[in-house]
C-alpha cells in the first residue's frame, strides 16, 4: 500500500479536472450529457478546492505549532555574526528598564521624574493604547483561514425572473381595452 501525501492527490484531482475539461461532449449531445459533463466538472472543481484547502489548513497548523524561534529565526548557513546590539536586542527582556510612572501609567520614567500636567488624561490614553494593543495580538493569533469548507455542493435554488404586481396586470387591460374601444 502505497502513501500519498496531500500534494500528490491535489495534483491527481487537478489532472482529472484538467482531462474532464478537454473531454467537452460533441456539438450534437443530448442536454443528459452535457448536464452530466457540466456536473461532473463542478464535482471536480470542489474536490480539487477541498483538497488544495485541507493542504493550506495543514500547513497552517503545523506554522501555529511550531516554537517561534524556528519560524522567525534566519538560518545560521553562511550568516554573518550578529553584532552585539543585536544579541542585547533579542536575548535580554525588557524589564527594569521600561518602568512604569505610578501617577499618569505612562513607561520609560518614574513617580519623581513625572512632568505629566494631567495625569488623569495620560491615564486614559495609555488604557486606550494597550487595550488597542491587546486587540491587535489577539486578532494576530487568530487563524488565518476558516476551517475547510464541506466537500459537499449543494447549489441554490435558481431564482426566478421578477413578475409586475397584479395591479399592473389590471392596468395593462383596461389601457388594451382603451386602445380598442378607441380604434
Amino acid at each position: 500500500m502505497s502513501t500519498s501525501t496531500i500534494a500528490d492527490i491535489s495534483d491527481r484531482a487537478l489532472e482529472d479536472l484538467r482531462a474532464e475539461i478537454e473531454n467537452v461532449p460533441v456539438v450534437h449531445a443530448s442536454l443528459k450529457n452535457v448536464v452530466t459533463w457540466v456536473s461532473s466538472l463542478f464535482s471536480l472543481l470542489l474536490y480539487a478546492l477541498d483538497i488544495s484547502t485541507q493542504h493550506i489548513s495543514n500547513r497552517l497548523e503545523a506554522l501555529s505549532a511550531a516554537p517561534p524561534s524556528a519560524t522567525g529565526a534566519p538560518s545560521s548557513i553562511g550568516a554573518a555574526p550578529p553584532t552585539s546590539t543585536a544579541q542585547h536586542r533579542t536575548a535580554a527582556p525588557r524589564g527594569p528598564s521600561r518602568s512604569r510612572c505610578t501617577m499618569c501609567h505612562a513607561r520609560g520614567h518614574t513617580a519623581t521624574d513625572c512632568t505629566t500636567a494631567n495625569p488623569s488624561a495620560m491615564r486614559k490614553r495609555v488604557a486606550r493604547n494597550n487595550r488597542i494593543a491587546k486587540e491587535a495580538r489577539t486578532q494576530r493569533a487568530m487563524p488565518a483561514l476558516p476551517a475547510a469548507p464541506p466537500s459537499f455542493y449543494y447549489p441554490s435554488p435558481p431564482s426566478l425572473p421578477p413578475h409586475p404586481p397584479p395591479m399592473q396586470y389590471a392596468a395593462m387591460a383596461a389601457d388594451s381595452v382603451e386602445l380598442h374601444r378607441r380604434a
